[in-house]
């Protein structure tokens, strides 16, 4: 007899974006982009590092 499961897949991913912000030091420059005052430049660089995990779990109440 077959059983339903419900399967979590995980993937963990890191973006990189750059940006241009005029600022007179690299403190005042990182606050800037995080208060969204920068302007974003190239395209946005995704990469997996990390391989999915799985983990399955039985649906209860759910049988065919």
């Amino acid at each position: 007899m077959k059983k339903l499961y419900r399967v979590k897949a995980t993937i963990v991913r890191r973006s990189t974006a750059f940006y241009r912000v005029f600022a007179e030091g690299g403190a005042e420059a990182e606050s800037l982009v995080k208060l969204g005052q920068g302007e974003r430049v190239g395209r946005l660089i995704e990469d997996v590092i990390e391989r999915a995990s799985y983990d399955a779990k039985l649906d209860k109440g759910a049988e065919e």
